[in-house]
């Protein structure tokens, strides 16, 4: 079955908006806790690496070199992260995630903590459903130029 031209642009514009709905309840359950969502972004990039150098941070946020620097820097100080020298590149500082950073990260992204109001709104069945569309969407997009 074909879909309509139209279906998908819908589709775009309801992702859009359910995404700034989310990102204003996750941004204020965020707060709640000290940090920002792109401090949230930065935990969550480190979270299953052994460390990543500031320029591959860097392109997984998109954001610039001296963003970047500042925000690690803060991250630094609260004692959420540690940057360590490359061991094969002294030039290159690498971020890791640290014990403290791990659990501020498990408390902001625990669902039930983080948006107990979510999880009423679909079955389980109907979250799974969700994920394996939005991860499809996800992975053709990545695969695409």
């Amino acid at each position: 079955m074909k879909q309509l031209p139209d279906a998908s642009q819908t589709c775009l514009e309801l992702c859009i908006q359910v995404g700034k709905e989310l990102y204003k309840r996750f941004d204020r359950r965020l707060g709640a806790l000290g940090l920002t969502p792109v401090q949230a972004q930065v935990l969550a990039a480190l979270a299953d690496t052994e460390g990543l150098s500031m320029r591959d941070l860097g392109e997984r946020l998109c954001c610039v070199d001296s963003n970047v620097t500042a925000i690690v820097g803060r991250m630094v100080e609260a004692g959420w992260v540690e940057r360590h020298p490359d061991p094969q590149d002294a030039r290159v500082r690498r971020v890791r995630i640290t014990p403290q950073g791990r659990g501020l990260l498990a408390a902001a992204t625990e669902a039930p903590r983080c948006c107990p109001e979510l999880a009423a709104l679909l079955s389980p069945r109907e979250w799974a459903d969700l994920r394996r569309l939005i991860g499809k969407i996800r992975s053709r997009l990545q695969a695409e130029p």
